[in-house]
């Protein structure tokens, strides 16, 4: 019989209230974080390694016990493999007998992971559109060689210290967190649907995009260098609204898969929040030194992390939620707090959509 290999692992929209005149509104004003999400979302105590070792108690099927999986001849790609979350979830992809590919630009340190895990390589620079669009020409060709794509893990982002431009002349987040990952996800696409058990596409994301509310001409001031994010540097809002329209377009390609009517099987995504996880990333992060030292001894480690990305990758989750759906701790969330005012305005995903398409070229 087939052998079956352990993963090696330990909304409502709400319409935006006009507050007194002088009152001070719970409300997101344009470029400025949600009062009532920022307090929901910071003192809720089970982002940490306290929520695991709590849904452990009460039994939860979440972040429990290491589910069985056999991945056998499947071929999944892990954006960010060489450390962190990236590295925990193709740890897991690879012990369960994936062909794990990895990526990261520090060629030493990812060839020394490759070697331990067990994975495959690749240099790329996810912030550069021209490095992406190489990548994907030669991982098709040379990679896949005709075959699926079963998983893609979108799982490289970067809170910047500062502002700078790449050399394509791109804010560093918006490059990195979103217009590569959105140019990645597009050009691999038809690989993910050439599997005809149903590929998976998984964003790691950050729920710090629940503080805010998407405004695509905010993005656009962001990336040219201009207005509230960029001067001065507001580093936290450039991840939270880079990681937000992560979110928007993961849902969006789910329900435009669902949509299919090609025979094909759709190609089921999910964007996924880890938790509070100690990664390089959080520790480098200076708009984060606060933050990270309070909460340091309660971070959950990388490997419970990548959890629910490996859960919903291996396909554990049996289509428990709608596809592009919002995941933390393996169920499905709203991308909108209670009370928080941040859903978006009609038309806002049409112009994310036109935004990244404009700017993702090279």
């Amino acid at each position: 019989g087939e052998r079956t290999r352990r993963l090696n692992l330990h909304s409502g929209r709400t319409a935006r209230r006009t507050p007194r005149q002088g009152a001070p509104s719970p409300f997101p004003e344009m470029g400025r974080p949600s009062v009532v999400a920022t307090a929901q979302y910071l003192l809720n105590p089970f982002h940490s390694a306290l929520g695991t070792r709590a849904l452990r108690l009460l039994g939860a099927v979440a972040v429990a016990l290491p589910p069985a999986a056999d991945m056998s001849g499947k071929v999944c790609l892990v954006t960010g493999g060489t450390q962190g979350i990236g590295r925990s979830i193709a740890a897991a992809l690879a012990s369960a007998g994936a062909e794990v590919h990895i990526t990261g630009r520090n060629e030493e340190l990812g060839k020394s992971v490759a070697t331990e895990l067990g994975c495959k390589y690749h240099r790329v620079d996810h912030g550069d559109i021209k490095d992406v669009n190489a990548f994907v020409g030669q991982f098709v060709a040379d990679s896949l060689r005709g075959r699926p794509l079963h998983c893609l893990i979108n799982n490289v982002a970067r809170m910047f210290n500062g502002f700078a431009k790449t050399s394509e002349g791109h804010e560093s987040a918006c490059a990195l967190n979103l217009l590569g990952f959105y140019r990645l996800t597009t050009k691999l696409l038809p690989s993910l649907r050439a599997d005809t058990t149903g590929g998976r596409c998984v964003t790691v994301t950050s729920a710090g995009m629940l503080l805010y509310s998407l405004d695509v001409s905010e993005l656009r001031d962001l990336d040219d260098g201009i207005g509230k994010i960029a001067q001065p540097y507001d580093a936290v809002q450039a991840y939270s609204v880079t990681h937000r329209s992560r979110v928007l377009l993961t849902q969006h390609w789910g329900e435009e898969e669902a949509k299919r009517t090609d025979g094909g099987a759709p190609v089921r995504f999910a964007s996924v929040h880890p938790g509070w996880v100690e990664t390089p990333g959080l520790a480098g992060a200076d708009a984060m030194a606060g933050f990270y030292a309070a909460t340091k001894r309660v971070l959950r480690t990388a490997a419970q992390g990548a959890d629910t990305p490996v859960w919903f990758a291996a396909g554990i989750d049996g289509e428990c939620g709608p596809n592009g759906a919002f995941y933390w701790d393996r169920k499905v969330r709203a991308i909108n707090l209670p009370l928080a005012g941040t859903a978006e305005s009609p038309g806002t995903i049409k112009s994310l959509l036109e935004f990244c398409a404009a700017r993702a070229v090279h």
